[in-house]
């Protein structure tokens, strides 16, 4: 099954990140205006919330800077390596030729805390952090105790690392996941490892985050079509917080291989932020309010440009990556939610939905329209160069469902080749043809 995903899924990912051609969904929802943080080309970065200042490395130069969130203006650092900050003082730490310093903002001082990072064997976990209390700093296989100003070796085991696999459980403790299915959490002072949750061999968990406050563990693994889920500490029971059929049906996104990561909760942890990914250039950025119980979309689930981490500034302002174009974008949610809420209902009655199944296929997928209006409907299918290769024609019905099936041949009657398939329906009118909705398929011979 490993090799499967290898051979086909990953490469069919590459695939449809180099795809050109995709329509976008066109509605009158309404979404968080994005705003520019700095011209300069940046994909990794830290917040400085003290100083209201995000950090970042200069994609081509290596050169650390940062810019101002309330201004907007940008200036040089004189930090050589990215900094992470502390939580609850002003802080940071930073290597330098392999060394590890502690920089003090209020105090403009500078101490060494480790003399060779090089002793301490790359780990699982990321090269520095501070726990959320500031009572402990990992770096790499290690964790240093501020209190007792030691250093000590961790007993975690993981193949993977990077930030986005790992969470704080407490300010003494780390979830991590250890190989591509295990999710436990070691704690510092008694060495203990505990397993809290344990997918199947070939489940593939592909993001996480803890809220501390709760006690709630949100987790997604990689499906056709996948949730977000919620696990609780306290009472073991395992809840799906976001379901993209059941919560975001008249998307067209969810018609293919998708997956979430960078799940991040708030620093009230009230809300969970995370993307959805499935295509290189494309990228949606959702938002779960543990208030309303509700998931509101940030972006068009296909928004242009692939996006990297995302940080939260304050409990309504994220800062995130976007690799398309290698710069740093941010914006406010909070006065964006009963807007949101609404135009998604607006969306959700008076929107068509087209779906296609099974997907991928090959040799019949059933092409169903939901909701829709009555008339003809043309139903054309694209190639991934944008090419027309298909058209057929669907009667509009007043039972909320009308279908029709794809052989996956062309309009010669041809078999087509394996690949991935745009399709999109359009109604007739009496000016014009208006497109209500479209779907990415997979037909492999």
């Amino acid at each position: 099954m490993l090799n499967l995903i290898a051979e086909f899924f990953f490469p069919l990912l590459r695939l449809m990140k180099r795809a050109a051609f995709y329509t976008l969904f066109s509605t009158h929802f309404l979404f968080p205006q994005a705003f520019h943080i700095s011209d300069n080309p940046a994909e990794v970065f830290t917040i400085d919330r003290f100083a209201n200042e995000v950090y970042y490395i200069h994609r081509y130069t290596g050169q650390i800077l940062k810019t101002n969130l309330r201004t907007l203006v940008t200036t040089n650092t004189q930090f050589l390596r990215i900094p992470v900050f502390a939580n609850t003082s002003h802080k940071a730490v930073y290597i330098f030729d392999d060394k590890a310093y502690i920089y003090d903002f209020d105090n403009d001082s500078t101490y060494m805390i480790l003399d060779s990072v090089g002793n301490f064997p790359m780990g699982p976990m990321p090269l520095y952090d501070f726990s959320p209390n500031d009572e402990y700093l990992i770096i790499r296989n290690h964790y240093y105790s501020f209190k007792k100003e030691e250093w000590k070796s961790n007993n975690w085991s993981s193949n993977y690392g990077g930030s986005e696999l790992y969470d704080w459980g407490s300010d003494s403790s780390i979830i991590y996941l250890i190989g591509q299915n295990i999710l436990a959490e070691y704690f510092f002072t008694t060495g203990v490892v505990d397993t809290m949750l344990e997918f199947g061999y070939y489940d593939y968990i592909t993001g996480f985050a803890y809220n501390r406050s709760n006690n709630i563990l949100a987790y997604s693994i990689m499906e056709i079509i996948p949730t977000i889920n919620f696990y609780d500490k306290t009472t073991n029971v395992d809840t799906i917080a976001f379901d993209p059929l059941r919560d975001d049906s008249l998307s067209h996104c969810w018609g293919g291989p998708a997956f979430f990561r960078y799940l991040r909760w708030s620093p009230l942890e009230n809300r969970l932020v995370f993307f959805n990914e499935g295509l290189e250039s494309a990228d949606g950025i959702f938002l779960y309010d543990l208030d309303s119980i509700k998931t509101y979309p940030q972006t068009e689930c296909d928004e242009y440009g692939a996006k990297y981490d995302t940080q939260w500034y304050n409990n309504d302002t994220i800062i995130y990556a976007n690799l398309t174009f290698a710069l740093l974008y941010g914006f406010g949610i909070s006065h964006n939610l009963t807007k949101v809420e609404d135009t998604y209902k607006e969306r959700t009655d008076n929107l068509n939905q087209l779906i296609c199944y099974p997907n991928p296929f090959n040799s019949l997928t059933n092409i169903k329209l939901l909701n829709p209006s009555a008339g003809v409907y043309k139903i054309i299918i694209y190639n991934v160069f944008g090419q027309k290769i298909r058209s057929l024609e669907l009667e509009g019905t007043s039972n909320n469902i009308s279908e029709i099936q794809w052989d996956g041949k062309n309009d010669r009657r041809e078999q087509v080749s394996s690949g991935i398939y745009l399709i999109t329906a359009e109604i007739k009118t009496d000016l014009k043809s208006i497109n209500f909705s479209s779907s990415k398929v997979i037909y492999l011979k």
